[in-house]
């Protein structure tokens, strides 16, 4: 019989579970390696919730093909023991809950119901706006113009130019008709602002 699994980790808020693209338990199994489960991957799938304005793990799953309802069996007593492992003082970062989803793909891509983006601090909601299709596109926009004022910004491009010299001087030695080839800034500001909300951390725009 095939395991009914979940095809990623999920958010309950608002009595509503919201798919995750991000994995926010990782940080901690690369400190306690030895707490991960065994396994194929990951070998786990994790459920959160915001409980008293605090981000904590409602549960943590892996498969279990005796179990022949949901194919997962709880392992969150034996891994995160304590009431305090289960809370994520580690993460400070902005959280995309879409409209709705409809299988592990956005139901409505171009629009009809409401984005929520949730700023958590040290595991904690900071803030949440919530926003239109068309009002979130513009939102991204100010955003990314916002985030290209922060040190944030300017640490990242340093990085990126920094590797992208590394990349080039190794081609160059290999091909010394290769020639200089410039940082493209403009493809970096283009990677940055597709994927704004996983760098910045805290909303910036209305």
């Amino acid at each position: 019989m095939a395991l009914v699994l979940p095809p990623r980790d999920v958010l309950f808020y608002e009595s509503r579970e919201h798919p995750l693209t991000v994995e926010l338990l990782e940080p901690w199994f690369v400190k306690h390696p030895g707490k991960r489960p065994a396994g194929n991957g990951r070998g786990y799938w994790a459920q959160y919730q915001v409980r008293d304005g605090e981000l904590v793990v409602r549960d943590l799953l892996v498969p279990d093909a005796r179990n022949l309802r949901t194919g997962m069996r709880s392992v969150l007593s034996e891994i995160l023991v304590e009431p305090e492992d289960r809370a994520l003082p580690h993460f400070s970062a902005l959280l995309l809950l879409h409209p709705a989803y409809k299988g592990d793909k956005p139901a409505a891509p171009n629009g009809k119901g409401i984005y929520t983006v949730l700023e958590f601090r040290r595991g904690r909601l900071r803030a949440e706006k919530q926003y239109a299709a068309d009002a979130f596109a513009a939102f991204k926009e100010e955003q990314f113009t916002y985030f290209q004022m922060t040190e944030e910004y300017e640490v990242l491009k340093a990085e990126a130019k920094l590797q992208f010299e590394k990349t080039e001087q190794e081609a160059r030695r290999k091909d010394p008709a290769r020639g200089y080839r410039p940082f493209d800034e403009a493809a970096f500001d283009k990677m940055i602002a597709a994927d704004i909300l996983s760098f910045s951390r805290e909303l910036l725009a209305d």
